[in-house]
């Protein structure tokens, strides 16, 4: 049978169950270090289709809550903006009466990878970084966030490096 008369195979088809339980032992690939680990060597013609890698750009900014009911827990910052408020349809809703229901967001600037920044979105109570209130602030790693009695910390990977000059050669 030729390439393209070969039938396809989902990857979730395409290995039994319980490989021990097949009539002969298949032999394996072994596993070697950064691989998948070793899964049975099939005869088949069939070509396997591998689930395809997540579209979803790669997170380097959280914020982590460090009040609350949800302390400890992380909320990573992509490409689409982070909205913080009462209302439910926020990707983080605080249950609490000092936050408005939009009371604001975190997003990426689009020009700069890793340059991040928070809005006060109107909100009644204000929305305060490392104990200042703000209205749009550029987020450093460790800002502290307090809006209404919870405290989020924003936390960044590979923090951009600051400029330095060369030190001059010391004469011989």
């Amino acid at each position: 049978m030729d390439k393209e008369n070969q039938p396809t195979i989902p990857f979730d088809k395409a290995l039994p169950k319980n490989p021990m339980e097949s009539e002969k032992q298949k032999p394996t690939i072994p596993a070697t270090s950064g691989r998948a680990p070793a899964q049975p060597v099939g005869t088949s013609q069939a070509t396997v289709i591998l689930p395809s890698a997540s579209k979803a750009a790669p997170s380097f900014a959280w914020l982590v809550y460090l009040t609350g009911p949800k302390s400890g827990r992380t909320e990573p910052i992509g490409d689409d903006a982070i909205t913080i408020g009462r209302g439910t349809q926020n990707k983080i809703a605080l249950e609490e009466v000092a936050v408005s229901r939009e009371h604001a967001r975190v997003a990426r600037d689009p020009a700069a990878a890793k340059k991040y920044y928070l809005v006060d979105v109107g909100s009644a109570n204000g929305t305060y970084v490392n104990g200042k209130k703000v209205a749009r602030k550029v987020l450093q790693d460790d800002d502290h966030i307090r809006i209404g009695e919870t405290v989020l910390v924003f936390k960044i990977v590979g923090k951009p490096k600051t400029e330095t000059k060369p030190k001059p050669a010391k004469p011989k």
